[in-house]
């Protein structure tokens, strides 16, 4: 046990000596830093990203998605049943950006992806997939990968109209 102690202290004192002789990890932080910068190669610029282009913020692009068409589908949803929004797990439906956007900058004249979610109790449900395009005012909507791409207005109109008779898909 003795020999082991001395080879451990001989090993500690090695490396704690050559650790002032050359540079290390610890003390270099510039060093590090430059050999990373080097190496990164930028991807260049999507074509559809211009950056002389009007951005737009996601509270804005929020607030334009709420007041056409999450609002109108809560009303619907209340008008079949009052009560859903008002228990104690608490409901509601939310836009979500999609996952190619989430970490981009939102550009007005570009088409902006994202989903609908109805959050019941925690269980989230994708109403539908919509394309928001902030400088035409307009709104297309994909309810599933077999649908067409529609207008915002007429997919509101036959969500009611199933809601009213089938009620709230749970």
């Amino acid at each position: 046990m003795k020999k082991f102690n001395i080879i451990f202290v001989g090993i500690l004192l090695s490396c704690f000596l050559v650790s002032f002789i050359d540079s290390n990890n610890l003390n270099t932080p510039q060093k590090r830093s430059n050999i990373a910068l080097e190496s990164i190669v930028e991807d260049p610029l999507p074509a559809h990203n211009s950056l002389d282009g009007d951005t737009l913020s996601f509270e804005q692009l929020n607030r334009y998605v709420t007041d056409e068409m999450i609002d109108p589908i809560m009303d619907c949803f209340e008008k079949k049943d009052p009560h859903l929004f008002m228990t104690k797990c608490y409901s509601r439906i939310v836009f979500r950006l999609s996952s190619n956007n989430i970490s981009s900058t939102l550009y007005q004249d570009f088409d902006i992806k994202g989903s609908v979610i109805f959050i019941d109790c925690s269980v989230e449900m994708r109403i539908a997939d919509v394309s928001v395009n902030y400088t035409n005012k307009t709104i297309t909507v994909r309810e599933s990968f077999r649908s067409k791409d529609q207008d915002y207005k007429i997919y509101l109109d036959d969500l009611c109209k199933y809601i009213a008779k089938n009620g709230i898909p749970k």
